[in-house]
């Protein structure tokens, strides 16, 4: 299960499906964009990554760019949940740290 705390879009997109259609929806939006691991973390059983994205809008053509992180539960070597927020302190936070 995907969920994604501090997004305008739907909150919760279930399985691999759910995944897909997320990024579908998320990159259709974009003229360019890409994604930029800056930091991985392992954090008691959980995986924990800061990220970059850039792109420029296809309704506007402006550039933007958005730090955000995701927290990765693994379940027998598989991803179980993920977990993306909007900023990396939040993500810190929910598992407990802080920077």
């Amino acid at each position: 299960m995907s969920m994604f705390h501090g997004w305008p879009e739907r909150q919760t997109y279930p399985g691999i499906e759910g995944a897909m259609q997320f990024l579908a929806d998320w990159t259709e939006s974009w003229e360019e964009w890409e994604l930029q691991l800056e930091k991985l973390r392992d954090v008691r059983r959980q995986g924990r990554c800061n990220l970059a994205q850039r792109g420029r809008s296809k309704a506007t053509g402006l550039p933007a760019e958005m730090h955000f992180a995701q927290v990765w539960t693994l379940r027998d070597g598989k991803q179980f949940r993920m977990e993306m927020y909007a900023s990396p302190a939040e993500a810190l936070e929910a598992v407990g740290l802080r920077e």
